[in-house]
């Protein structure tokens, strides 16, 4: 990213919204760092030197869960420096196994640190997602 604090709600809307898990995978690739850290209330990926396959991995394996992916966002709160970001979200979705699921609603609190690289672009390091509120609606 060149200016997280315009391009933030692109950037999130990237690695979730696509259909394609390929898709995703190419944006993790693209906006978090080698050794990026996940905490997700499924799955964990600590840093390690090319940990953002294990992220990619892992947002290819919400893709074969879940589909429709639309986010909606709440608040966007960055720290005075830009290193981290604080986001109020709703990520609704469409299940592959809820049995009738018309639509879930996943409340959540991410946080996000980012780096700034020698290229001058900003990447994610580390993403935690902290979930609130799962509302499942039933045909």
């Amino acid at each position: 990213m060149d200016n997280p604090v315009v391009e933030i709600r692109d950037v999130v809307r990237s690695v979730t919204e696509p259909l394609k898990a390929s898709t995703l995978a190419a944006n993790v690739e693209k906006y978090f760092t080698h050794d990026a850290t996940l905490q997700h209330p499924m799955v964990v990926v600590s840093k390690s030197p090319n940990s953002r396959e294990a992220v990619k991995g892992m947002y290819k394996l919400l893709r074969l869960q879940t589909i429709n992916q639309n986010i909606e966002f709440h608040a966007v709160m960055f720290n005075e420096d830009k290193t981290q970001v604080t986001i109020d979200l709703t990520e609704h979705m469409n299940s592959r196994f809820v049995y009738k699921s018309k639509h879930i609603a996943l409340r959540m609190l991410v946080r996000l640190e980012l780096v700034q690289g020698l290229d001058k672009r900003w990447r994610i390091s580390r993403s935690d997602l902290m979930t609130f509120y799962l509302f499942i609606y039933l045909a």
